[in-house]
């Protein structure tokens, strides 16, 4: 907006430069060095401060205006509270003469850091404290209860966050996706990120009804420092800062778009995994039949190279994931990409036992299925069947606490 906005040292302040033109410029310089001078904040103003007590100001982000008819500006300064907007650009000579200069326009949840806090598509998205936040979302459930952030299906990653660290956060947006680091650990060489969190806009980006956009996951493998991005030659990508805690060293990587590479370093096979949601479920019989998986089959594409799968199930609410089957497969020897559209997956094993129950693995409620891929192909479908078992009417009652022999 032709101006610098600085926040000061004490992070409770905030100040802007001359407007780029203005007569603090030299003559020499056609008067754009106005933006390096603060000669119009001394003499006619002062620093402008956050309003609430206890917040300190954690990012400064310029958006589209939000309401223009409420007064809102196009900077949105954040404090893990709230988030506030200010007019901008700013110019003592002719200040507004109606409405506040800074107004309130998000209250209850706000960015943790500057580099964790960009803008996609007109919005603000951010890290706080509770997950992860976007201005217009919030904006737009105003009338609802509670100021709730996004990303409850990434709630068992995000939770384990270090809140002391989070700060250091960075968040970038390239290939259509929101790449944002979690995990902060300190370590010699700065917070470094073993993950990150991507969120994939493609279900947005159709011209057709859209959809909300998705989570890819937990992506691993790299200890982030920072990722950048930025236009090269033409050409936008992204990198990443990296700490390599083995060798002590900081390494710099290239997150590559898709459909430009299919290995990590150009022949490493990849590892990638999904879960399903519960199967077997009240969609299919009465929530308190048993049943018992017998079998199941997958199919997948774009087979390129040696492929490993593995397959796990969990039954009910059991924490842990069970063996099921695992395999290799090849793509063709005279074609680059392979097609499998049956790969069996046979009978679990009767002998897997969960202690806690005293039932076999295979035999429960309902179901996860958890696939992990090393290696470069699609996954296609797949298809699983249980046969329902006899389920008694009720769980005969456990040892009474009045009795002598309960142990």
């Amino acid at each position: 907006m032709g101006q610098n906005w600085v926040v000061l040292v004490d992070g409770l302040q905030y100040l802007c430069s001359d407007i780029a033109g203005g007569p603090s410029g030299t003559q020499a310089n056609n008067y754009r060095d106005a933006v390096l001078k603060t000669t119009e904040m001394t003499f006619f103003g002062g620093n402008f401060a956050i309003p609430g007590a206890g917040n300190v100001i954690t990012s400064l982000t310029f958006t589209a205006n939000l309401d223009l008819s409420l007064g809102q500006g196009s900077l949105q300064v954040g404090t893990p509270a709230f988030m506030a907007s200010n007019i901008a650009p700013f110019d003592f000579q002719s200040p507004p003469t109606q409405g506040p200069i800074l107004t309130f326009s998000l209250i209850g949840s706000g960015p943790t850091g500057q580099y964790s806090t960009i803008a996609i598509n007109s919005d603000i998205r951010f890290r706080s404290y509770d997950g992860l936040g976007t201005l217009i979302q919030a904006r737009r459930d105003f009338d609802s209860p509670g100021n709730t952030p996004i990303g409850e299906e990434m709630q068992r990653v995000l939770r384990k966050d270090n809140q002391e660290l989070l700060s250091y956060g960075s968040k970038i947006f390239f290939d259509n996706r929101e790449l944002q680091t979690c995990s902060p650990q300190a370590s010699s060489q700065g917070v470094i990120h073993p993950g990150l969190i991507a969120t994939n806009f493609d279900p947005v980006s159709g011209v057709r009804d859209k959809q909300p956009e998705v989570f890819d996951g937990l992506w691993t493998g790299i200890n982030v420092l920072q990722n950048v991005t930025g236009i090269f030659s033409g050409k936008r990508r992204a990198f990443a800062f990296t700490f390599n805690v083995a060798e002590s060293k900081i390494e710099l990587y290239e997150l590559l778009a898709t459909g430009d590479g299919v290995y990590d370093n150009g022949d490493t096979p990849i590892t990638w995994a999904f879960e399903t949601a519960a199967i077997f479920n009240a969609d299919i019989k009465p929530r308190n039949v048993l049943c018992s998986l017998r079998d199941g089959e997958i199919a997948l594409d774009n087979i390129q190279g040696e492929v490993i799968v593995k397959v796990f199930y969990k039954p009910d609410q059991y924490p842990c994931w069970i063996p099921w089957h695992s395999f290799k497969v090849c793509a063709e020897k005279d074609s680059n990409i392979g097609y499998q559209p049956r790969l069996g997956l046979g009978e679990p094993s009767a002998l897997d036992c969960i202690e806690a129950t005293n039932t076999p693995a295979r035999d429960a409620y309902s179901f996860q299925i958890k696939v992990e891929i090393t290696g470069a192909c699609r996954f296609i479908r797949g298809r699983f069947m249980a046969v329902t078992i006899p389920t008694p009417k009720f769980e005969p009652p456990q040892c009474n606490l009045d009795d002598p022999h309960c142990t």
